[in-house]
């Protein structure tokens, strides 16, 4: 079974959204509280490094990213993109949008920013110049995955919408786009572009084809007894993490579709999940107001 390693304390609300550095030594976490801020913690120690505040003190934090070298800290706001650099403490750069920032997330390699505002993906450099705008005509977008080449995004989409929408941002099209069933509420890019996972509003998990969406894999169940608010694959693609409103996480074995281990994050919806680049340990961000780090069973 898992082991808890360590907890962080998030700040005074439900932890929103968290990030790994791409050598897995810091992590960023945020509760969306303004006061709170983005808190910059060292992985190993548990010890809080920094905490990095918005300068508008009425604005909500919906996402965090780390660039993958761990040089800079990006922020989703409702009215901005925000990037800092760490070594230096300060905030860089801002981009006001009008349509409500949701999330923002680096590509693998660093070279961009995908930043999500109403139904529009925009991608900008590091230096925050604009490169390419997509408007996705849709719904919302909400829990967007990049693909590990940055190619392709998948995102979820409200009832009335396609549930869930593959995007080709290089060639500037939807590779797919589900029924409108509304009954999918978690998504993730797998690591070979061609798949996808998927979370469900009943509690269960399955692997889609990310061009036509047949499924691919029921994963066992019963899986989890309430909504499925996150998934993520292992670094390898061999594994796959879900946080659950049952306030647990669980770890699954993706070829089998079998799960593995129950994390139990304790008191609160489970709200966000991620891996360490090494595959064996994991992150959970609860409703508790904390980040919890687990060292995985073997």
């Amino acid at each position: 079974m898992a082991r808890l390693v360590q907890e962080f304390i998030a700040g005074s609300d439900p932890v929103r959204s968290i990030s790994v550095s791409g050598n897995g030594q810091r992590m960023a976490s945020t509760t969306g509280r303004m006061t709170d801020g983005v808190r910059f913690w060292n992985v190993q120690s548990g010890g809080l490094l920094h905490t990095f505040s918005p300068v508008d003190d009425q604005d909500e934090i919906s996402g965090v990213a780390l660039s993958p070298e761990g040089f800079f800290l990006a922020a989703a706001t409702h009215h901005y993109l925000l990037l800092w650099d760490i070594e230096a403490g300060r905030q860089i750069g801002t981009v006001e949008t009008p349509f409500g920032g949701t999330s923002v997330v680096f590509s693998r390699d660093g070279s961009f920013i995908l930043f999500t505002h109403g139904h529009r993906y925009s991608r900008f450099d590091t230096a925050l110049a604009l490169k390419m705008e997509h408007d996705l005509q849709s719904g919302p977008i909400s829990s967007p995955s990049l693909s590990a080449g940055g190619r392709f995004a998948a995102s979820i989409h409200e009832p009335g919408q396609p549930n869930i929408i593959v995007y080709d941002l290089l060639n500037d099209r939807a590779a797919l786009k589900t029924s409108q069933t509304g009954v999918y509420s978690a998504v993730a890019m797998g690591p070979d572009d061609g798949v996808v996972l998927t979370g469900n509003i009943h509690g269960k998990l399955e692997t889609l084809n990310a061009q036509t969406g047949d499924s691919i894999r029921k994963f066992d169940l019963p899986g989890h007894s309430r909504n499925v608010t996150s998934v993520v694959f292992s670094p390898d693609g061999s594994l796959a993490l879900s946080g659950s409103e049952d306030f647990s996480a669980k770890l699954w074995d993706v070829n089998t579709g079998r799960e593995l281990d129950t994390l139990d994050h304790g008191h609160g919806f489970v709200s966000c999940v991620a891996f360490l680049p090494n595959g064996k340990l994991a992150l959970t961000g609860g409703h508790d107001n904390k980040v919890k780090l687990w060292e995985l069973a073997p």
